[in-house]
């Protein structure tokens, strides 16, 4: 397709920094914030980074270092706040949304990059996770501006460049590695895009010298702060492989195997683009827009590979069930839309193209006010508020007192303390306090968390007593309804 002019009265930049400030509104008004999982065990492990304490934890998210890292220096920088918690991931949006449009602009046209820019500025699970500190955003980016690099090395002429481009590509799939182990699959795209056009030209081999530079970088930070170059692989066990199952399995094969396809179509986190995004593959393919091919090398060996691959090279175990997965495909699905809606085709220019704009962003806006609600921690700030500044002790569940840690900035009184304890690689170690012999204390039950830990951590463990209130405990605070309520009793 070749690049036509702007018709709009307005220059591209300018129409993309409209996107951009809409972009940051739409996320600022939906601000998540942290909430009970992962966010706040990356806000964690970049507090103590900051504060020079060790991460003696066996989990293999406590070192990804390309996200930790930079957040701890915001922390010395700004302090601990939201701000500084949630500053980078909300920038590594902005700046998908920047490059999306270079992208769309870089193989079709300009209409088609803003249109990229424009359906990912309210795809719901960009704006979902980017006020929230996880890896998938930022990790996304990288991923998306290795293949951007790549493909800018494959149409300059200036031979110092198109090598240059390749180094850079590299190391952006390096970076992308160290927020996201799962990153490295963009090699299915290398190796696709080298089977189907059948070369390998000399600077495709810097690409790979790009990671392993990043990558031995890494190895010599283990070294020097766990005495391990390879500490970090050595805390990803089939242990853990096999919790992530647990939380997140995928049932019996074979329709297991069509778990994803299935959340395409029903995950309000994906709002209605997938159908669309399938559309788009379908129309490329049966037209044989080869200007599109690119991206479909991309899109479709990572997601049959999310699909039906293995996440451990020893024995068949079927990726985990979670919808962030999608993030290393949004690229390449958004561009596949956005290509089809800026076709010239009078149906689909006129028609079609402001029919699903309008759905779309409709629909989008609603599922994320939705889903939005699921991941606030309000009822928490409330209970913390109300225990702050008792003197007697305190008990809670594990996750609820990480939350009060994490509220507290990381400087929780000693009277606070965890009722239940649940380790799930070292199981003989999970425990309950008896609260029968506690006397002249306070206890808070998070009903919604000891329901999440009951459903989804087998082997957890909690005082009988939270199930059954004894009569001579006082009810102090209550804090919303039903299963999700938040209790405080008064143990005389």
């Amino acid at each position: 397709m070749k690049t036509k002019p702007l018709v709009w009265g307005h220059k591209s930049s300018t129409w993309l920094l409209i996107i951009l400030a809409f972009a940051l509104a739409l996320r600022l008004v939906f601000f998540t914030g942290t909430d009970a999982s992962d966010p706040l065990a990356y806000t964690k492990y970049a507090d103590m980074l900051a504060k020079g304490e060790p991460i003696n934890v066996e989990r293999g998210d406590a070192f990804r270092i390309g996200l930790l890292l930079p957040v701890s220096v915001l922390y010395r920088i700004f302090g601990f706040n939201e701000f500084s918690s949630n500053v980078l991931v909300i920038l590594a949006s902005l700046a998908s949304i920047a490059l999306i449009y270079k992208f769309g602009a870089m193989l079709f046209n300009e209409k088609a990059g803003l249109l990229s820019a424009f359906l990912l500025s309210f795809f719901p699970f960009d704006v979902l996770y980017s006020t929230r500190l996880m890896t998938e955003l930022p990790s996304a980016f990288f991923v998306s501006l290795a293949v951007y690099l790549f493909l800018k090395s494959e149409k300059t002429a200036n031979k110092r460049k198109s090598y240059a481009y390749c180094l850079f590509s590299g190391l952006a799939v390096g970076m992308a590695y160290l927020i996201k182990e799962l990153s490295v699959l963009i090699i299915l795209f290398f190796i696709a895009y080298t089977i189907y056009y059948k070369k390998i030209r000399a600077r495709y081999w810097l690409i790979p010298l790009g990671f392993a530079i990043i990558f031995f970088v890494e190895a010599l930070y283990f070294l020097k702060t766990a005495g391990n170059m390879l500490f970090r692989f050595d805390t990803i066990t089939t242990a853990t492989y096999s919790i992530v199952l647990e939380n997140y399995g995928r049932g019996s094969l074979p329709f297991s195997l069509f778990h994803f396809f299935y959340i395409a179509f029903t995950d309000s986190s994906l709002g209605l683009f997938y159908p669309f995004i399938f559309v788009a593959i379908f129309f490329c393919i049966a037209r044989k827009k080869k200007d599109t091919y690119n991206l479909l090398l991309w899109f479709i060996p990572l997601f049959l590979y999310i699909s039906f691959g293995s996440i451990s090279f020893t024995k068949y175990i079927l990726f985990p069930v979670t919808t962030r997965l999608f993030s290393i495909v949004t690229f390449p699905g958004i561009l596949l839309l956005a290509y089809l809606l800026s076709q010239e085709d009078k149906l689909i220019k006129r028609t079609l193209m402001p029919i699903i704009l309008i759905l779309l962003f409709v629909t989008s806006i609603g599922y994320i006010h939705v889903s939005r609600q699921k991941s606030l921690i309000d009822s928490e700030k409330a209970a913390y508020e109300f225990v702050k500044g008792l003197d007697n002790s305190i008990y809670t569940d594990e996750r609820t007192f990480n939350i009060f840690d994490y509220l507290s900035g990381y400087d929780l009184p000693d009277n606070i303390r965890k009722f239940s304890h649940y380790e799930p690689l070292n199981p003989q170690n999970t425990s309950a306090v008896e609260l029968g012999k506690i006397t002249d204390s306070y206890v808070v039950v998070n009903r919604k968390l000891v329901n999440f830990y009951l459903s989804y951590k087998k082997g957890a463990k909690f005082p009988a007593e939270i199930f059954n209130v004894p009569k001579e405990w006082i009810l102090k605070k209550s804090i919303g309804k039903g299963e999700n309520s938040i209790e405080v009793y008064y143990i005389p």
